[in-house]
């Protein structure tokens, strides 16, 4: 007699046990989000973890049975959540200080930035050769928002080498830039080297050509008034889904994102721009033309976005948006291969 779990040569139950790994395995691959911001039933989107298990309770009775009857233990409030995100992240760190045991040298990388919440998180990461290969490995993040100074910054860097056992390994601190990290004397790259004198700063090849070409911009008034033209473009459309509709049917690309501290983000924008300059203009003159349809600081800026794309037949914003399109093209190229190395 077959079994509600056999069919033919194969049980049903081990079938869900692997689809339930690699629904898992997924989401960690794609590095997605454990958490959801409204976990509670009435949320659109419960997060991925509530929500892949409730997809897979569709398909697995006992699941379903426990989600639906348990009164005691249930395995999904915000306290489980959290505590699997720690265990993962626990057992994620010994598995790196595992790898970095068997290394006979490490880079440390730092660099800083601001979250949603505009606090101030410095990452730590480790650059290490094993029998293997090459290995790259995040560790953490460690907020820094009331510790942006050099003997702070240093200090953490060196329980985080001590802790991970790294500090006679260490032959290389890659930073960016900036100030604090970089000074000779008193910076970041200094206070450890005090320490750990094998391990040379380097700064980070793919920052250095970001300021490169973000310096020599700013410097030339020309060129500073050209940009200009663009800033803000990207969040025109970002900010409301009727015109980045209309950009999808007029353009057939979305203008990519610009990021303040990156400058390869600004070369996107120009190389697009260049690319669809002549539907871009299109759009502009279909939102001055269609006001009815469209609020008043819509039309204000589409307004002044025509007279912006109609200076295209003006030779000196030509050659700029010509010019800067092929340098960013190549420009573009090398970035992604200092990214890399």
């Amino acid at each position: 007699m077959v079994t509600m779990k056999t069919f033919g040569d194969t049980r049903i139950d081990l079938q869900l046990d692997e689809q339930r790994q690699s629904e898992t395995t997924m989401h960690n691959e794609k590095e997605l989000p454990f958490r959801g911001h409204d976990e509670s039933r009435e949320s659109a989107n419960r997060g991925n973890y509530l929500e892949l298990l409730t997809f897979l309770a569709k398909y697995d009775p006992d699941l379903h049975y426990h989600l639906s009857t348990s009164k005691v233990f249930i395995g999904t409030s915000s306290q489980i959540q959290n505590d699997l995100i720690s265990a993962v992240a626990e057992v994620m760190g010994e598995i790196i200080k595992e790898e970095i045991s068997k290394a006979p040298f490490v880079a440390l990388m730092l660099d800083e930035t601001s979250d949603v919440s505009n606090a101030a998180q410095l990452s730590f990461v480790l650059r290490f050769v094993t029998y293997s290969g090459e290995k790259e490995r995040f560790v953490k993040f460690e907020d820094v928002t009331g510790k942006k100074q050099a003997e702070d910054v240093a200090a953490l860097a060196l329980g985080f080498l001590e802790e991970h056992g790294c500090m006679d390994k260490l032959v290389a601190q890659c930073y960016d830039g900036a100030a604090v990290m970089a000074l000779g004397l008193n910076g970041v790259q200094a206070k450890l080297k005090e320490k750990i004198p094998q391990a040379p700063f380097i700064h980070c090849y793919a920052d250095a050509l970001n300021l490169v070409l973000s310096q020599g911009v700013v410097k030339i008034k020309e060129c500073r008034i050209f940009f200009s033209h663009f800033s803000g473009l990207a969040a025109f459309f970002s900010k409301s889904p009727k015109r980045t509709r209309l950009l999808d049917e007029i353009c057939q690309k979305r203008l990519p994102r610009v990021a303040p501290t990156r400058w390869n983000f600004a070369s996107r924008l120009v190389c697009t721009v260049f690319e669809k300059k002549d539907a871009h203009k299109d759009l502009f003159d279909y939102i001055v033309d269609h006001h009815k349809e469209f609020d008043d600081a819509a039309i204000l800026s589409a307004d002044g976005y025509v007279s912006n794309f109609e200076t295209l037949g003006n030779f000196e914003f030509g050659f700029f948006l010509s010019t800067f399109a092929k340098i960013f093209a190549h420009a573009d190229v090398l970035f992604d291969i200092l990214q890399n190395k």
